[in-house]
């Protein structure tokens, strides 16, 4: 996996799932994957989290350095990774509920 875009491509949907998903406008997905409009760090971590992956990972990826939170690893990054998970889906939970509108929208 080599950018973002490749990513949603891995992630086998569709970027109408995404994009409703996290609470964007139809297109929204598209825009920045074409550059057209600058994205956010909240936007990115919220992209990043509804794909499945992380920070570390995805930034690992992309510059090679072989980042991976797989099995025998450090216990400790691997958790950071789990609050970190936890910590997006709890804050998409409370939009959803208080009907406050994601970044981007």
């Amino acid at each position: 996996m080599g950018s973002l875009h490749e990513l949603v491509v891995h992630a086998e949907t569709l970027p109408e799932i995404v994009e409703g998903s996290l609470g964007w406008r139809a297109g929204r997905l598209m825009e920045l994957l074409e550059g057209r409009e600058g994205m956010s760090l909240r936007e990115l971590l919220d992209l990043l989290a509804e794909l499945g992956t992380t920070p570390a990972d995805f930034f690992g990826h992309l510059y090679g350095l072989g980042i991976s939170a797989g099995p025998g690893e450090d216990a400790r990054f691997t958790e950071s990774q789990r609050v970190l998970r936890s910590a997006l889906a709890r804050r998409r939970a409370v939009q959803q509920r208080n009907h406050e509108p994601p970044e981007g929208t």
